[in-house]
Formats: C-alpha cells, sequence, structure tokens
C-alpha cells in the first residue's frame, strides 16, 4: 500500500513544511510525510539502505553530438570525464522519436505499444493516461523504501499521462536549468540520508529553440552569419524561457534555398546548447555530491531521442525511426561497475528491468531486458533494439539488430520497409532492402512478434482516458511544433 500524497498550502513556502520554494505546479507533500514514509510503507526494505539512484534525461539528445561518443567538436568535457569512470554504451537506442512514449518506455520498461502513450495529434482530443495497473519505476522503488523526487521540464512529460505517479514532489514547470538546480538543492536538503532517493530529472535545454546563452554561444557558430537561424536566435534570445518556448516550431522552418551554411550555424547552436547543458550537469552533479552518497550512487545520464538536421530532408524529429533520431547516450556509473563500452544494441526499454535486476527485485510486467551483466563486465549474446511510433495513419516502427536496422511504416494498410547497413556513412542513408531479402523476412517477423506482445498487454492493461489538453497545455505544445496535424504521419 503506497502512502498518500499530502498536499500542503501553495501559499505556504516556508523550509519547514515544504520541499522547497516550489512553483504553483508542483505536486507537493508535507515535509514529515516525505522524511518518514519509508519507515511507514515499505516491509521489503532491508536493514541496509540500498543505492541512491540519479536517473538525469536531457532531451533531444542525439548520442553522435557529444565528444565522448566521437564526436569532432569537444560539446560535452564534463559528460566524456564522467564516461572514463563509467559505462558507455555506445548503441543505446530510444523506443521512439517523441517525448511522452520514449520516456513512459524509459519509466516503465514497455514499449510504447504497450504502455499506450503517444503523442497528441488535435489539440481537441483527450490525452491519453497510463493504465493504473502498469506500475512505474517511481511506484516501485516508493514501495521498497525509496525516497522519490522528479523535477521534469513540462511538454509532454505532462502529470495527466502518469509521469507524476510514485514521486513524492513532482515538479514539470518549465523553468531555466539554473533555476531547477537551486529547486533540485532545496529539495535535497529536505531528504533523509537514512532512505534512499530516486530523483529523476529532465530538461528540454537541448530542445530547439536552440538559444544558447554567453559565454556558450559563439563556440561553434560563425560570427559572420547573417541567416534566417541567426535572425531567429536574435528574436528570441533575449526572452523569458516561458515565452521563447512557445516558438520553437517556427524556429525549425525550413525554407527554399535554405542551404549548408545555414544548417552548419543551427547545428553549432544545438552544439552550443549541448556544452551549456553539460557544465549543469555538472553543476547538477555537485550539488548530489554535497547532499547525497555520489560514491554508491546508481548514476544514469541518457536522452529520449535524437535530432534530425536534414540527413533526410526534415529539421527536427517528428519525421520517422532513423538512426539520427534514436541512436542515443546511455551513460551508467556505479563503483559495482568497471569503467567500460558496451558495443551491443541496448533499448531505454532495458533500463528499468536493470535497475530492478541491481536491486534484486522482480522483473515483472517488463519487455525490456536488463543489461546487468553487460555493465559487470560480462559478455552478453545479441539483442534487438525494438522502437515503436502510432501516427494517425498507422503504426511506424524498427528494429536494430546486429549490423542492421530495419524501418517499417504502415500506412492505411500500404506497408513499407527500408533496411540500412550499420557502418555505412551517413547512417541510415542506402536501403539495402532488395539486395537483403532474407534480412528483411527475418527481422519483419522479430516486429510482428513484439507488436503481439505489446497489443497483448495493452489489451489487459488499456489506457485511462485523460482529460482534453488544456488552452495552455495546447499553446505548450503547439510551441513545440506538436498538435493540430503536424507530425509523425507526414512522413514523405
Amino acid at each position: 500500500m503506497l502512502t498518500p500524497r499530502l498536499l500542503i498550502d501553495p501559499n505556504d513556502l516556508t523550509a519547514e513544511r515544504s520541499l522547497a520554494a516550489f512553483p504553483s505546479r508542483w505536486s507537493r507533500i508535507g515535509l514529515a510525510s516525505l522524511l518518514s514514509f519509508g519507515l511507514a510503507c515499505s516491509p521489503e526494505r532491508t536493514a541496509s539502505p540500498p543505492n541512491d539512484i540519479l536517473l538525469i534525461s536531457l532531451d533531444t539528445l542525439r548520442a553522435d553530438h557529444l565528444s565522448a561518443y566521437g564526436y569532432d567538436r569537444r560539446t560535452s568535457p564534463f559528460i566524456d570525464n564522467l564516461c572514463e569512470e563509467s559505462v558507455r554504451f555506445a548503441n543505446a537506442y530510444s523506443s521512439a522519436s517523441n517525448t511522452a512514449p520514449s520516456h513512459m518506455s524509459l519509466l516503465t520498461g514497455l514499449d510504447p505499444l504497450a504502455h499506450g502513450i503517444r503523442p497528441v495529434g488535435k489539440s481537441k482530443e483527450n490525452l491519453t493516461s497510463l493504465s493504473p495497473q502498469t506500475p512505474m519505476l517511481a511506484e516501485r522503488l516508493r514501495q521498497v523504501g525509496y525516497q522519490t523526487i522528479g523535477i521534469a521540464d513540462n511538454g509532454y512529460v505532462m502529470s495527466s499521462m502518469g509521469f507524476d505517479r510514485g514521486f513524492d514532489a513532482f515538479s514539470n514547470e518549465r523553468s531555466s536549468l539554473p533555476y531547477k538546480l537551486t529547486l533540485l538543492s532545496n529539495a535535497l536538503k529536505h531528504t533523509n540520508p537514512d532512505l534512499p532517493l530516486f530523483l529523476f530529472f529532465h530538461t528540454y535545454e537541448t530542445h530547439a529553440p536552440y538559444l544558447p546563452p554567453p559565454p556558450f554561444h559563439g563556440r561553434f557558430t560563425d560570427p559572420d552569419y547573417d541567416g534566417p537561424f541567426r535572425e531567429r536566435y536574435d528574436a528570441l534570445a533575449s526572452l523569458p524561457v516561458q515565452s521563447a518556448w512557445k516558438e520553437k516550431g517556427k524556429f525549425l522552418e525550413t525554407w527554399e534555398g535554405m542551404n549548408e551554411t545555414d544548417l552548419d550555424y543551427l547545428r553549432g547552436l544545438y552544439d552550443e546548447g549541448i556544452s551549456y547543458t553539460d557544465s549543469n550537469v555538472q553543476r547538477l552533479w555537485d550539488i548530489w555530491s554535497r547532499r547525497r552518497n555520489a560514491d554508491e550512487t546508481l548514476l544514469i545520464i541518457v536522452s529520449d531521442h535524437g535530432e534530425g538536421f536534414n540527413e533526410h530532408g526534415k529539421l527536427g524529429h517528428k519525421y520517422g525511426l532513423y538512426s539520427e533520431l534514436l541512436r542515443v547516450p546511455l551513460i551508467i556509473r556505479n563503483p559495482a561497475f568497471p569503467p567500460s563500452v558496451v558495443e551491443h544494441s541496448v533499448s531505454l526499454t532495458d533500463v528499468v528491468p536493470t535497475i530492478f535486476d541491481f536491486l534484486d527485485l522482480p522483473l515483472e510486467q517488463l519487455q525490456g531486458e536488463s543489461f546487468l551483466k553487460s555493465l559487470r563486465g560480462e559478455r552478453e549474446p545479441p539483442r534487438s533494439a525494438f522502437s515503436q511510433l502510432n501516427a494517425k495513419r498507422g503504426l511506424h516502427d524498427s528494429v536494430f539488430r546486429d549490423e542492421h536496422h530495419l524501418l517499417r511504416w504502415n500506412r492505411e494498410g500500404d506497408e513499407q520497409v527500408e533496411l540500412f547497413e550499420h557502418g555505412s556513412e551517413p547512417a541510415d542513408s542506402m536501403n539495402v532492402a532488395d539486395d537483403r531479402v532474407e534480412v528483411v523476412r527475418e527481422l519483419k517477423a522479430l516486429l510482428d512478434a513484439r507488436k503481439k506482445i505489446g497489443d497483448e498487454h495493452h489489451q489487459l492493461y488499456p489506457n485511462s482516458v485523460g482529460p482534453k489538453i488544456t488552452e495552455e497545455e495546447r499553446e505548450r505544445l503547439e510551441g513545440l511544433g506538436y498538435v493540430e496535424g503536424v507530425g509523425y504521419d507526414e512522413q514523405e
């Protein structure tokens, strides 16, 4: 039985009664409840507290733009250094190329078809909410004695979809990274050092619009460039975060005559945003280290999906399941794991099973597979990494297996497939499906089997119908470039 969440007066922001000076959109619990809930509801808890867990999601961060992953620009010096004492997964793939389904897979261990969370197609439609019978990572950890805090960056990480379930305190206020770190610092002051803590920290800072502040702006962009992307940056850079955020959709609009010079400036802005985020991840780790036992923490750094820069004729990430949209960083640090690089494919759906395996918790109601053996330096057989996206016109799904990536589009009954081989440059650039008929057949069988499992789970545990999105949410999602027919069904 989970301890009920106790709300406090949203106008009372004293340190004695709240975790921090949380904004009005935060879910809150009483301080006394936070400090005692683990003892009240955790019969499985052992006398020795298990490891703290810090899960950091850097939204829209493609792996190949991190210098730790071989990028020629030094975008991520702190993460680079962290990798030297961590396990880095060279081929980790997102479960979807959209924030909502991808994060729900990250936090449930289920594929998008199984948990049923999908992007909003129209501003008047109802949101989908996770089935109450499908456990979230935070719920399961709270049952075994963890304090649980979630700090998210709004957009698609909505409470109404179920993302706040299991958290004793949950924020999804769109705000700057420094502000979020202040909230984090205040929250950690009120956690019990004798009880384990799970913290989920999510930021959209690497998401468009790319607005790196000084001194990061200018590191990778040409100061003499005076094209549309420079104009868009200048128009938004001085605005408050909430106002600038509403212009994301327009920020990535293309135009006739857009060329490589324009794209290079856009990539430079993105890379500068990565450097800015990297510096704040270092601050986050410093804050954490002052309040919690960093040496024993299970630290996980990941992204929900990547970003496209015209590799397939599109900008952003609303056009399919190509590698630039699915290959994400996955970096895990804990003294139990010797530093290494794991080359075989893994999925974000595998993160929850791995955490449970590490904590000796039952691996129930999960589709993903634990990669704990890889973390410990043991050899594992090859595995497949699946991605799925339910678009209005049909299902898009893909699988990475060995050196192959199969992409399948189902549009109103018309199936199309593309097959790519790893190692070709640029990635996913040469469709060899006609020359590898047997490989296509085998990988399609894997997709069909995976889809069947997801459909069966969803039939057993269907989504709840959430509320219609509010006007505020509609404006926010439109600013992100979503809703009203804009999105994944436009693949050409």
